[in-house]
């Protein structure tokens, strides 16, 4: 998904934009412009899901399981 994300101004930019509306046209700047800025996943709109993140926590549920 993020890898998908990063690609997403290059797949507006390759459709067929030249024939469309004014609006769609500034839709489409202002999608691309947000496009730009990176997508990472969050866990509870507290800590961002990156690998170190999983793992730490992972690990943390095994002790508690094990004690």
């Amino acid at each position: 998904m993020i890898n998908d994300a990063s690609e997403l101004h290059s797949y507006i930019w390759e459709c067929d934009w030249l024939s469309t509306s004014q609006d769609f046209k500034k839709s489409m700047i202002l999608t691309m412009a947000r496009a730009n800025r990176p997508v990472y996943l969050t866990v509870g709109n507290f800590a961002p899901l990156t690998l170190p993140t999983f793992v730490a926590v992972r690990t943390m549920i095994e002790y508690k399981i094990q004690s």
